[in-house]
């Protein structure tokens, strides 16, 4: 169901029209649209079922109760409103747009915290703990379950509220039928033992399920790293992260094969209560999952942990939990030569602390333009026993300073600070433990927060959390990497996984091989390029060039032998940019219309484009310069040219499939229709040409992948895939392995000649 920039939608319940007025995002199941209502996004289905209708119907008429709705926080971006074509159709839903947070990846990962957020500590990091706890209780207490809980699927601002998008994926219970709508997809590293190989549109799920996906989100959030990783103890060599959860290793399980690293953060730096949640969940809760605390639980052990947080004297980016005795980051340091909450810009002088409560000096941004948390949280922090001693001097501002923020504070404050007692109740509201339900109260700043970059607008996943792959050049090793910003290794022959890469901040679009075999290259949606060492999975190098969060890039191709890789946006600008440094060597526009797709010959002299306007584009590069352009003579409706593009290497043949199914052949030179291939019956997903030139491969939503002899013209071979359509895929370099990753990040490898599936993987 095609959908274009002007098209008038209507909201279902109040019948008030709106315009949509840019897409921001596509994936497989649906687009999302920037529309006229400020404030509000629309998602809008490729194919929206009755099912699918009826459960949005339930999740408008019953949503969750937003801990954060003091504070003028949007903890989901839930549905608010179904919406209709000019036609009566019901073909999706209205939600709110999620403002001014970053990707929780970009906060608890400590490479990337102090590249992009270096004053968010670990009394930022609690918090956020806290409130992710609080917006998963919320949902539990409406007996809802989240089902797909992972990183990217949360946002965090700089007053570590949290958000959670991807809310119509959630397992949803009618309260009045009694119906569920299950949860259909789930994310490696954060599903239960009980759930792995199971089908899960073939089952309900329970909050019980969520707890181990939480306490995995606490875990990385507080030590930077999964619970399930350390060192191997065991013979051969180590298993992967699934199957380390699956026999219950991590490094604090008795009989564990797993311990300690020389790097990781010991489970004693944290609060005894949250010890003692972590050991409920990952070890109690293996064999007895209702063992694992609840996200109640979860919320009154993180509350407690943050009384008792306390700032450093050395750094004042270090807060350490007071009962360990010592900062444990200036300790590490000391031992390691690391410290994840190193300030890699001049440090701001720690605020005076005033009693038990300090207020941090505002912030505003460096020239380095870096995300950072708000610049008024309230912070927890010790009396020292010398204060007066050594702050006498000062104390006559600071009391007036305090004095100016009590009286601003009482302007401002929530409606109940305002009542009589309010003296009596001011301590509640800015003090930790308090007993507000989160730390959302305490974050409420009486003064505005520090300058951030634009707001991040939510984005769908590409057509897969796995989009991106590519195949060694001897044909051993597969490498996929999709939505969750991670890169996995996989061996072809045995079908295992061998190694998974972290680095990206954002999903990764696109991955290419060298042709000694030796460099992986990958791009993210963010615009960052990254190296890694094939052989160690060592990251060898990073080139950003910089992209506009309304702009961010929607595909990428990477041309290791031109040392390029170019890239298209969701604004419809095509670039070509260096792939060791990112700098742009040629920005293509011509009217090209919103999110162009390319792809590029083999041989790197041409890029092919196509558009919304129905229309392809042939580029010569590395010039940029514009050789050919094909209307559309098929008088074809908007988006008919926008699925899949495919050239032969040296450029010759173009072939483009459209949403009826059918695939063009055209004279790249000339632009004339060689043969129209019919077989599909179904939207064209993906396209591939083999090396020599000589084998087309083609998946479509009809659930087929079909291999055609290229010069010919004829249909080869039908491999069907019944429980999902293939997404992508990519073929090795001799033409005897083909791999598609499916809607539901299933891989499936066959043996071209034969048909034969080889492996499924997860």
């Amino acid at each position: 169901m095609s959908q274009a920039v002007g098209q008038v939608l209507i909201c279902a319940s109040t019948g008030r029209s709106l315009t949509l007025t840019q897409q921001i995002a596509s994936s497989g199941e649906g687009t999302v649209w920037e529309t006229s209502q400020s404030g509000y996004l629309a998602k809008l289905y490729h194919d929206p079922t009755p099912e699918r209708l009826q459960k949005l119907r339930v999740m408008v008429a019953y949503p969750p109760h937003d801990p954060m709705q003091k504070v003028n926080h949007i903890s989901f971006a839930w549905p608010q409103e179904l919406l209709r074509n000019r036609q009566g159709q019901e073909v999706g839903f209205l939600m709110p747009t999620i403002k001014n947070s970053v990707k929780l990846s970009s906060i608890y990962n400590p490479r990337l915290r102090n590249r992009k957020a270096p004053r968010f500590n670990w009394y930022y990091l609690h918090t956020t703990a806290l409130n992710i706890a609080s917006v998963i209780e919320s949902i539990h207490q409406k007996g809802y379950v989240v089902g797909d809980i992972k990183p990217q699927n949360l946002l965090v601002n700089n007053r570590a509220l949290v958000s959670v998008i991807d809310t119509d994926s959630f397992q949803i219970k009618d309260p009045q039928t009694g119906r569920v709508y299950r949860c259909l997809v789930g994310s490696e590293g954060f599903t239960p033992v009980e759930l792995m190989g199971k089908d899960l549109s073939g089952l309900d799920q329970t909050e019980v399920h969520d707890r181990f996906r939480l306490g995995v989100l606490i875990y990385l959030l507080l030590f930077g790293d999964h619970p399930f990783k350390g060192k191997w103890m065991g013979g051969g060599e180590p298993p992967n992260p699934m199957e380390l959860i699956r026999q219950g290793f991590w490094p604090y399980a008795p009989k564990s094969l797993i311990q300690e690293g020389p790097s990781t953060i010991p489970l004693a730096v944290v609060h005894p209560s949250l010890q003692s949640c972590f050991r409920r969940c990952f070890t109690d809760g293996h064999h007895q999952p209702h063992l694992r605390p609840t996200a109640t639980e979860w919320v009154q052990a993180i509350r407690t942990a943050i009384a008792v947080l306390q700032g450093c004297d050395r750094q004042s980016n270090h807060y350490f939990n007071r009962l360990y005795g010592r900062c444990y980051w200036c300790e590490r340091r000391a031992k390691l030569g690391l410290d994840v909450f190193d300030l890699k810009i001049p440090p701001k002088p720690p605020a005076k602390p005033l009693g038990k409560a300090a207020v941090a000096s505002p912030r505003m941004l460096s020239s380095t333009a870096l995300w950072r948390p708000s610049s008024m949280a309230m912070v927890p922090v010790t009396r020292r026993k010398s204060f007066y001693d050594r702050n006498k001097k000062e104390l006559g501002a600071a009391a007036a300073f305090m004095l100016a923020a009590v009286c601003l504070g009482l302007l401002i404050a929530p409606g109940d600070l305002r009542q009589p007692g309010v003296f009596q109740n001011l301590q509640n509201w800015i003090m930790p433990g308090s007993s507000s339900n989160t730390l959302a109260e305490i974050n409420s700043k009486p003064n505005p927060p520090a300058q951030i970059p634009p707001a991040e607008a939510i984005r769908m996943p590409s057509l897969s959390r796995r989009g991106a792959m590519a195949i060694s050049p001897n044909g051993q090793l597969l490498v996929t990497g999709g939505q969750d910003a991670s890169i996995q290794l996989w061996d072809l022959t045995r079908g295992d996984l061998v190694q998974t890469l972290h680095g990206h901040s954002d999903q990764v679009i696109a991955l290419a091989i060298s042709r000694d075999g030796t460099t992986l290259f990958s791009s993210a949606a963010d615009g960052e390029i990254m190296s890694w060492n094939l052989a160690t999975g060592e990251l060898q190098a990073i080139a950003t060039e910089s992209v506009n969060s309304s702009s961010s890039l929607r595909s990428a191709v990477i041309h290791p032998g031109s040392a390029m890789i170019a890239s298209s946006n969701w604004a419809g600008d095509i670039n070509v940019r260096d792939l060791q440094t990112g700098k742009s060597l040629r920005s293509l526009r011509d009217d090209l219309g919103s999110s162009p797709i390319i792809t590029v010959s083999a041989n790197g002299t041409l890029l092919a484009s196509s558009s919304l306007n129905g229309d392809i584009k042939l580029w010569a590069l590395p010039m940029g310069r514009l050789v050919q352009s094909f209307p559309d003579l098929q008088d074809w409706q908007p988006m008919e040219f926008t699925r899949s593009l495919a050239l032969t290497p040296e450029g010759k043949t173009l072939a483009s499939g459209d949403q009826k199914g059918l695939i063009l052949l055209r004279n790249a030179l000339t632009g004339k229709v060689l043969r129209t291939l019919e077989g599909h019956q179904g939207l064209i997903l993906s396209l591939l040409i083999s090396a020599n030139g000589q084998t087309l491969v083609s998946s479509s939503a009809d659930h087929t992948v079909k291999i055609w002899n290229l010069n010919r013209g004829t249909l080869v071979r039908t491999l069907s895939s019944p429980e999902s359509s293939m997404v992508n895929l990519v073929l090795s370099h001799n033409g005897q392995v083909l791999v598609g990753v499916s809607e539901h990040q299933l891989i499936h490898v066959w043996q071209v000649e034969t048909g034969q599936l080889l492996h499924r993987l997860p």
